[in-house]
């Protein structure tokens, strides 16, 4: 047995250094240290006091320095709790540079890590001894002992050339960079109307398997620019598999399942080189929106990633616990994730869910009241597009994507076709008219033509 009095690891050299270097350099700093650190992850109360308070000034948009903490602190009657003006400056002055405190920050990851391991070897020691306790339970314990990150946060994007070889081996085993103004579509009857800019709060909502999720990567593959695809219910290699099959025009089932043909096979082949150099960074291990946020600055830093989408907006962790109602967790993630918007001046596209309401009401069609969880998904959003089909559908009918609130422009009903067994969306009218021009290049206002947007719905296995 480890002695009750030998004291847990520690490295508060190392986190006071973190803390410095996020005064000295601010919102870059804590976005770098926030790959590898949560508040959980430092031992000294007056450091997670001053961490907490940056993290709250980085989701105002409020420059982070040694002057707005101090005034942060105060305001919340937390400066002596933080240690004062002295630890403050003790902590600015055990900065270093930007390019260390991946180094530092890994420090304290590891000692936090430590400190883990003892309580949960420690755990499972106490259970082993306790002779009623069942074997599963034990198992369980030393499962969760050793699940544990040993290499702390690593960036968790991954393009789908990255993992394009995995997912042809799982199918295998069954059988110039753009500016912009407005992020295109790929629908040609939607950009008409729908002008998605930067800064943009974008919520794309839907029942549960209506298309929502097909649709986000559709317009991800289509749109011609850079962007991150943050995944909270599915797997990089489930998405990557998405997007194959969407691009070769194959069943995703049937490769799921294995039974693809030989002209599928050759389809799919060919649209792997495709699909691999599309420019997008999908990411399923951020599950707040510190990380959000944090990887969306790496991913504009390193590959210029000109737009975000987050799937799903209910599946977002609260970053604090407390008693907060899930009303206003949903709330805060919609403040932050529109104020992320502005600050990094990208479109943000959340996909979200619609509450059952949606489906009992006489003519079912999904409105503003229908947003899941609260009210101000609807307020604090630029776009409100809600996916809608019937459940009892005719192969001729379209679905309907109803724009039900859009800051600078009007509001339509959009109609496309749906190609369930692809996951794939078309226009449902042929274009007539010419494309509108869409880049900062120019600053002309699109023309203004009724969309006439359809798409045919079967169930949707995606």
């Amino acid at each position: 047995m480890i002695p009750d009095d030998r004291p847990l690891p520690s490295n508060p050299e190392a986190e006071q250094r973190v803390i410095g270097t996020v005064l000295a350099f601010g919102a870059e700093a804590l976005s770098d240290a926030q790959e590898y650190l949560t508040a959980g992850d430092l031992l000294d109360p007056r450091c997670v006091v001053i961490w907490q308070a940056g993290e709250s000034l980085d989701a105002e948009g409020t420059p982070i320095d040694l002057v707005t903490i101090e005034d942060c602190l105060r305001r919340t009657g937390q400066l002596e709790a933080a240690g004062g003006r002295t630890f403050l400056s003790a902590c600015l002055n055990a900065s270093v540079s930007r390019t260390d405190i991946d180094w530092a920050a890994s420090r304290v990851k590891e000692a936090s890590l430590r400190r883990e391991y003892i309580r949960n070897g420690m755990g499972l020691v106490d259970a082993a001894h306790e002779t009623g306790t069942p074997l599963d339970h034990l198992a369980a314990v030393a499962d969760q002992l050793a699940s544990l990150d040993l290499g702390g946060r690593k960036a968790g994007y991954v393009t789908p050339g990255e993992i394009g070889p995995a997912v042809i081996a799982n199918l295998e085993k069954a059988v110039g960079q753009k500016t912009f103004t407005a992020l295109s579509t790929g629908l040609w009857s939607v950009d008409n109307f729908v002008l998605i800019e930067h800064g943009h709060l974008v919520i794309l909502a839907a029942r549960p398997s209506i298309g929502k999720t097909a649709l986000a990567l559709q317009i991800a593959r289509q749109c011609g620019v850079p962007v991150g695809y943050f995944s909270l219910e599915m797997t990089a290699r489930q998405l990557a598999l998405r997007l194959l099959c969407a691009e070769a025009r194959v069943s995703g089932v049937k490769a799921k399942l294995g039974e693809l043909s030989i002209p599928e096979w050759e389809r799919l082949t060919q649209a792997l080189p495709t699909v691999a150099g599309l420019p997008i960074y999908l990411d399923d291990t951020a599950d707040t929106i510190p990380v959000i946020r944090s990887r969306t600055r790496k991913m504009i830093r390193r590959h210029g990633i000109k737009a975000v989408f987050v799937d799903y907006l209910q599946l977002i962790r609260a970053g604090q616990r407390g008693q907060q109602t899930r009303e206003n967790v949903v709330a805060g993630h919609t403040q932050a994730l529109k104020a992320m918007a502005k600050r990094l001046g990208i479109p943000v596209i959340v996909l979200a869910q619609l509450n059952r309401a949606a489906e009992k009401q006489r003519n079912a069609r999904p409105g503003l009241i229908h947003l899941r969880e609260s009210g101000a998904i609807e307020q604090d959003a630029d776009i409100v597009a809600l996916l809608h089909r019937q459940r009892k559908f005719n192969v001729n009918d379209p679905a309907e994507l109803i724009i039900a609130k859009q800051r600078d422009g009007s509001t339509d009903t959009a109609l496309l076709n749906f190609l369930a067994e692809y996951g794939v969306f078309e226009d449902r009218v042929p274009r007539e008219a010419p494309e509108p021009v869409r880049g900062l290049e120019s600053d002309d206002e699109p023309e203004e033509i009724q969309p006439q947007l359809s798409f045919d719905m079967e169930e949707c296995p995606f």
